[in-house]
């Protein structure tokens, strides 16, 4: 009778860790992130004062391995500008130069549940403060929108809104 009791105390850890190891391994797959994006200025959430974009901007993300590489494109008025970024989801670091960061700038990427997430730092012009920012990149339910959500932390005061920037993109192929 102990040994049933113990043989059918074991089979219900079993049932229930099962499920429970599923939904952890829950990881957003390479090939839903991967794909042609272009902003939905309507659905953005932006930290500018007027609060919308005069610009169209796309997003171009391949992945080869742990590489993910994007192909940021922004046209305005005054013509268009692309760029690289060249991210590691393995956590070994990367260093990209961007139109704010000329110099570059260095940054860790890595996988987090359902969502790829960047971190790096920088110096504020203003003042001696250094700006610590999070960038989520991750894909809707339905994979027909791609959120990329930007928190900035410092020790300055700030204005409202300072700290966060949405950007919802729509998959164009």
């Amino acid at each position: 009778m102990m040994r049933l009791l113990w043989v059918l105390w074991c089979f219900v850890f079993v049932a229930i860790g099962i499920p429970a190891q599923d939904s952890e391994k829950k990881v957003t797959n390479k090939s839903e992130l991967s794909g042609t994006w272009e902003l939905l200025d309507d659905e953005s959430i932006y930290t500018r004062i007027g609060g919308k974009s005069d610009e169209n901007y796309t997003l171009q993300i391949t992945f080869s391995g742990e590489e993910m590489k994007i192909i940021r494109t922004i046209e305005t008025d005054n013509g268009k500008t692309a760029y690289d970024l060249l991210l590691y989801t393995d956590k070994r670091g990367e260093r990209n130069v961007t139109p704010l960061f000329d110099k570059g700038i260095k940054s860790c990427t890595t996988w987090h549940k359902n969502r790829v997430e960047r971190t790096y730092r920088y110096n504020a012009s203003i003042g001696r403060s250094e700006i610590s920012v999070r960038e989520e990149y991750r894909v809707s339910k339905d994979g027909s929108r791609l959120i990329v959500e930007t928190f900035r932390t410092t020790d300055l005061p700030r204005p409202r809104d300072f700290g966060r920037t949405k950007l919802v993109f729509e998959r164009k192929n």
